[in-house]
């Protein structure tokens, strides 16, 4: 896995607004961290709850979720967003690329599956890509 630094001035950076949503901190700010050096406005929820309430004050363009949280879980909350929020691509976030994770996080209407910890390169590549289909920031 790549670091930060890394990234290097020749990286493409995007813009937009991003909500993480994971119950780990050091994934919360793992992420956030990534994103911001990739050129994004990054916002962290701890739970499913707060990442319902964070929807209408962030407006995020795309939304990173971790499935396995206490309270409202990922899976949930997803079925939240693709009701209430349509048109926000959800890259679901895991620890465990199950294929019964992958296959609930599809049928669900995630725009991904993305495996922890993260591979910068494919993770910026997916993040660009969901921007693309995502409400214009």
């Amino acid at each position: 896995m790549r670091t930060l630094l890394d990234l290097g001035r020749g990286a493409v950076t995007g813009h937009g607004r991003v909500l993480v949503v994971d119950d780990d901190p050091e994934v919360l700010d793992t992420l956030r961290e990534i994103l911001e050096e990739l050129g994004y406005e990054a916002s962290t929820a701890a739970s499913g709850e707060q990442a319902v309430a964070a929807m209408a004050t962030v407006q995020p363009h795309v939304v990173f979720l971790d499935m396995m949280m206490p309270g409202l879980s990922g899976l949930e909350a997803l079925m939240y967003f693709r009701q209430h929020h349509r048109a926000v691509p959800v890259i679901v976030i895991t620890g465990s690329i199950e294929q019964k994770v992958t296959r609930q996080a599809r049928a669900g209407g995630a725009f991904d599956v993305v495996a922890k910890p993260f591979d910068i390169p494919i993770l910026q590549n997916l993040v660009a890509q969901a921007m693309r289909v995502a409400p214009q920031p």
